[in-house]
Protein backbone atom coordinates (compact mmCIF):
# COMPACT_ATOMS: atom_id res chain seq x y z
CA UNK A 1 0.00 0.00 0.00
CA UNK A 2 1.32 3.85 -0.77
CA UNK A 3 2.09 5.43 1.79
CA UNK A 4 -0.41 8.37 1.24
CA UNK A 5 -3.05 5.03 1.24
CA UNK A 6 -3.51 4.85 4.65
CA UNK A 7 -6.27 6.00 7.24
CA UNK A 8 -4.32 6.40 10.47
CA UNK A 9 -1.00 7.96 10.86
CA UNK A 10 0.64 7.59 14.58
CA UNK A 11 3.63 10.02 14.97
CA UNK A 12 6.35 9.67 17.79
CA UNK A 13 7.24 13.19 19.56
CA UNK A 14 10.75 14.08 19.94
CA UNK A 15 12.77 12.80 17.59
CA UNK A 16 10.36 12.87 15.08
CA UNK A 17 7.89 15.22 14.88
CA UNK A 18 10.30 17.80 16.93
CA UNK A 19 13.81 18.29 17.68
CA UNK A 20 13.59 19.35 21.33
CA UNK A 21 17.04 18.29 22.13
CA UNK A 22 19.01 21.76 22.39
CA UNK A 23 15.99 22.52 25.32
CA UNK A 24 16.18 19.28 26.86
CA UNK A 25 20.19 20.16 27.07
CA UNK A 26 19.98 23.44 27.98
CA UNK A 27 17.71 22.29 31.02
CA UNK A 28 19.31 19.42 32.20
CA UNK A 29 22.66 21.21 32.55
CA UNK A 30 20.98 24.09 34.74
CA UNK A 31 19.39 21.21 36.81
CA UNK A 32 22.86 19.93 37.36
CA UNK A 33 24.15 23.45 37.55
CA UNK A 34 22.09 23.76 41.26
CA UNK A 35 23.85 21.09 42.60
CA UNK A 36 27.30 21.80 44.05
CA UNK A 37 29.23 18.06 43.43
CA UNK A 38 27.66 18.10 39.80
CA UNK A 39 28.47 21.56 38.44
CA UNK A 40 31.59 20.30 36.39
CA UNK A 41 28.88 17.94 34.87
CA UNK A 42 28.63 18.23 30.95
CA UNK A 43 24.50 16.92 30.42
CA UNK A 44 25.47 17.91 26.49
CA UNK A 45 27.46 13.98 26.51
CA UNK A 46 24.30 12.64 27.04
CA UNK A 47 21.81 11.08 24.06
CA UNK A 48 18.75 12.42 23.95
CA UNK A 49 15.94 9.82 24.23
CA UNK A 50 15.45 7.37 27.27
CA UNK A 51 13.27 9.02 30.27
CA UNK A 52 14.85 11.47 32.24
CA UNK A 53 15.58 9.08 34.81
CA UNK A 54 17.43 6.86 32.56
CA UNK A 55 19.38 10.25 31.57
CA UNK A 56 20.27 11.29 34.71
CA UNK A 57 21.34 7.95 35.71
CA UNK A 58 23.68 7.82 32.68
CA UNK A 59 25.51 10.86 33.23
CA UNK A 60 25.57 10.45 36.75
CA UNK A 61 25.56 6.74 37.90
CA UNK A 62 26.34 7.35 41.39
CA UNK A 63 23.25 9.96 41.72
CA UNK A 64 21.20 9.10 44.67
CA UNK A 65 17.58 9.00 45.09
CA UNK A 66 16.99 12.51 46.82
CA UNK A 67 19.39 13.92 44.14
CA UNK A 68 17.47 12.22 41.24
CA UNK A 69 14.43 14.16 42.96
CA UNK A 70 15.94 17.61 42.68
CA UNK A 71 17.09 17.31 39.27
CA UNK A 72 13.94 16.54 38.29
CA UNK A 73 11.94 19.02 39.71
CA UNK A 74 14.66 21.86 38.45
CA UNK A 75 14.72 20.48 35.02
CA UNK A 76 10.85 19.92 35.21
CA UNK A 77 10.75 23.70 35.62
CA UNK A 78 10.95 24.06 32.30
CA UNK A 79 7.94 23.46 31.46
CA UNK A 80 6.29 25.79 33.89
CA UNK A 81 8.24 28.46 32.64
CA UNK A 82 7.77 27.30 28.91
CA UNK A 83 11.34 27.92 28.10
CA UNK A 84 11.57 26.20 24.70
CA UNK A 85 13.45 28.98 22.65
CA UNK A 86 15.05 25.67 20.82
CA UNK A 87 12.43 23.43 20.31
CA UNK A 88 11.21 23.67 16.26
CA UNK A 89 9.87 20.75 13.85
CA UNK A 90 11.83 19.13 11.93
CA UNK A 91 11.97 21.11 8.26
CA UNK A 92 9.09 19.03 6.15
CA UNK A 93 7.35 17.93 9.37
CA UNK A 94 4.82 20.82 10.28
CA UNK A 95 4.66 20.32 6.51
CA UNK A 96 3.88 16.17 6.23
CA UNK A 97 0.76 16.76 8.99
CA UNK A 98 -1.11 19.41 6.86
CA UNK A 99 -0.60 18.02 3.71
CA UNK A 100 -2.10 14.41 5.29
CA UNK A 101 -4.59 16.72 7.36
CA UNK A 102 -5.80 18.50 3.89
CA UNK A 103 -6.64 15.12 2.46
CA UNK A 104 -8.95 13.88 5.57
CA UNK A 105 -6.18 11.37 7.01
CA UNK A 106 -6.31 11.03 10.99
CA UNK A 107 -3.53 12.00 13.17
CA UNK A 108 -1.90 10.31 16.08
CA UNK A 109 0.41 10.86 18.62
CA UNK A 110 2.25 7.93 20.48
CA UNK A 111 4.23 9.87 23.11
CA UNK A 112 6.30 8.88 25.91
CA UNK A 113 6.17 12.42 27.00
CA UNK A 114 3.62 13.26 29.68
CA UNK A 115 0.58 15.13 28.88
CA UNK A 116 1.02 18.38 30.94
CA UNK A 117 4.33 19.11 29.20
CA UNK A 118 3.45 18.08 26.06
CA UNK A 119 0.77 20.60 26.08
CA UNK A 120 3.01 23.13 27.04
CA UNK A 121 5.04 22.48 24.14
CA UNK A 122 2.12 22.22 21.68
CA UNK A 123 1.56 26.17 22.65
CA UNK A 124 3.85 26.99 20.81
CA UNK A 125 4.04 24.02 17.84
CA UNK A 126 0.24 24.50 17.14
CA UNK A 127 -2.21 22.65 19.45
CA UNK A 128 -3.60 19.58 19.46
CA UNK A 129 -6.60 20.08 17.25
CA UNK A 130 -4.99 18.15 14.44
CA UNK A 131 -4.71 14.66 16.07
CA UNK A 132 -7.42 12.64 16.44
CA UNK A 133 -5.86 10.62 19.07
CA UNK A 134 -3.12 11.29 21.52
CA UNK A 135 -1.60 8.73 23.69
CA UNK A 136 0.70 9.65 26.55
CA UNK A 137 2.44 7.52 29.41
CA UNK A 138 0.43 9.27 32.24
CA UNK A 139 -3.19 9.00 30.02
CA UNK A 140 -4.89 7.11 32.69
CA UNK A 141 -4.38 8.98 36.00
CA UNK A 142 -2.81 6.67 38.55
CA UNK A 143 -1.51 4.10 35.82
CA UNK A 144 1.04 4.38 33.64
CA UNK A 145 1.36 2.38 30.37
CA UNK A 146 4.19 2.35 27.57
CA UNK A 147 3.93 2.39 24.27
CA UNK A 148 3.03 -1.48 24.01
CA UNK A 149 0.18 -0.57 25.93
CA UNK A 150 -0.42 2.78 23.98
CA UNK A 151 -0.99 0.71 20.71
CA UNK A 152 -3.08 -2.45 22.32
CA UNK A 153 -5.58 0.56 23.45
CA UNK A 154 -5.82 1.91 19.98
CA UNK A 155 -6.66 -1.28 18.54
CA UNK A 156 -9.39 -2.11 21.15
CA UNK A 157 -10.40 1.55 20.46
CA UNK A 158 -11.31 0.30 16.75
CA UNK A 159 -8.27 1.69 15.10
CA UNK A 160 -7.59 -1.37 12.20
CA UNK A 161 -4.09 -2.53 12.09
CA UNK A 162 -3.76 -2.92 8.26
CA UNK A 163 -5.50 1.10 7.88
CA UNK A 164 -2.55 2.42 10.50
CA UNK A 165 1.06 3.52 10.07
CA UNK A 166 3.70 4.31 12.63
CA UNK A 167 6.41 6.78 12.15
CA UNK A 168 9.19 6.95 15.20
CA UNK A 169 12.77 7.30 15.36
CA UNK A 170 13.30 4.95 18.13
CA UNK A 171 13.51 0.40 17.93
CA UNK A 172 10.77 1.14 20.72
CA UNK A 173 8.05 3.13 18.16
CA UNK A 174 8.92 0.01 16.02
CA UNK A 175 8.78 -2.94 17.86
CA UNK A 176 5.63 -1.85 19.35
CA UNK A 177 3.69 -0.88 16.88
CA UNK A 178 4.24 -3.93 14.78
CA UNK A 179 3.51 -6.54 17.49
CA UNK A 180 -0.09 -5.04 16.55
CA UNK A 181 -0.28 -5.65 13.17
CA UNK A 182 0.74 -1.76 12.11
CA UNK A 183 2.90 -0.91 9.39
CA UNK A 184 6.05 1.10 10.75
CA UNK A 185 8.53 3.72 9.09
CA UNK A 186 11.84 4.25 10.99
CA UNK A 187 13.32 8.41 10.69
CA UNK A 188 16.98 8.32 10.91
CA UNK A 189 17.62 11.71 11.77
CA UNK A 190 15.91 11.09 15.25
CA UNK A 191 17.99 10.71 18.61
CA UNK A 192 18.20 6.68 18.39
CA UNK A 193 21.20 5.50 16.48
CA UNK A 194 21.20 3.89 12.51
CA UNK A 195 21.66 0.82 13.81
CA UNK A 196 19.25 0.54 16.29
CA UNK A 197 16.52 1.48 14.29
CA UNK A 198 17.47 -1.03 11.57
CA UNK A 199 17.36 -3.32 14.02
CA UNK A 200 13.90 -3.28 14.64
CA UNK A 201 12.98 -4.07 11.09
CA UNK A 202 10.73 -1.18 10.24
CA UNK A 203 8.97 -1.83 7.08
CA UNK A 204 10.82 1.53 5.48
CA UNK A 205 13.59 4.16 6.32
CA UNK A 206 13.75 7.60 5.44
CA UNK A 207 16.35 10.13 6.22
CA UNK A 208 14.05 12.67 7.48
CA UNK A 209 11.11 13.84 7.75
CA UNK A 210 11.32 15.99 4.37
CA UNK A 211 11.72 12.67 2.79
CA UNK A 212 8.76 11.28 3.94
CA UNK A 213 6.91 14.46 3.14
CA UNK A 214 8.73 14.84 -1.06
CA UNK A 215 8.01 11.00 -1.61
CA UNK A 216 4.81 10.32 -0.01
CA UNK A 217 2.97 9.68 -2.99
CA UNK A 218 5.87 7.16 -3.62
CA UNK A 219 6.65 5.39 -0.61
CA UNK A 220 5.33 1.66 -1.07
CA UNK A 221 4.84 -0.28 2.47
Amino acid sequence: MRFVDFTWYFFDFDGTLVDSAGDIVDNLQRAYNSIPRFKGVNAASVKIGPPLGTMLKVLTPDVTEPEIKVLTEEFMKMYLVKDFNKTVFYPGADELLNLLGSKGKKLGLVTNKPTRNLGFLFEKLGGFGRFSKVMTPDMHAGKKIDKFGMFKELVESGVKPEEAVMIGDAGTDIRSAQAYGIKTIGVLEGYSSEDEIKGANPDKCVCNMRELLEHSGDIIL
